[in-house]
């Protein structure tokens, strides 16, 4: 069985992959399918089939830009990419079965996401991520 490796790309703290790859139309139709519709997936649960496991999520931040830094009022604002990336242990299912298809990048809002937030912000709590993209 394969394991989706979920990967979320956020620019500036907003995620906006929204595409899906597979040999056709119709193998990607019939995974999202049987992944989502019949078996139930909750995006409220953890990934983990064992709830008592550890769920390992890793980051990257990629600066892009320092957009403006204040020494005298100790504040710096930046432009970057935040990757984060996990197994989801429900997303899995046979490649042959499904034309070849491997992995895919699914929206954010389908699929369980951990809590980021950026806690450091300079002036208010800055939750990261948006429902109003993918």
């Amino acid at each position: 069985m394969s394991r989706v490796l979920v990967r979320l790309l956020m620019f500036q703290w907003i995620c906006t992959t929204c595409f899906v790859t597979s040999e056709t139309a119709n193998d990607t139709k019939n995974l999202i399918m049987k992944l989502f519709q019949p078996a139930g997936y909750t995006k409220t649960i953890r990934p983990l089939i064992n709830q008592h496991h550890v769920l390992t999520v890793r980051t990257d931040m990629f600066l892009n830009s320092i957009i403006d830094f204040n020494e005298q009022e100790e504040n710096i604002k930046i432009s970057g990419h935040l990757f984060i990336r996990w197994f989801d242990e429900f997303l899995q299912w046979n490649p042959e079965e499904y034309g070849g298809l491997e992995s895919f990048v699914s929206p954010q809002d389908d699929i369980w996401r951990p809590d980021v937030a950026l806690h450091n912000s300079f002036r208010t709590f800055t939750g990261l991520g948006s429902s109003n993209y993918c």
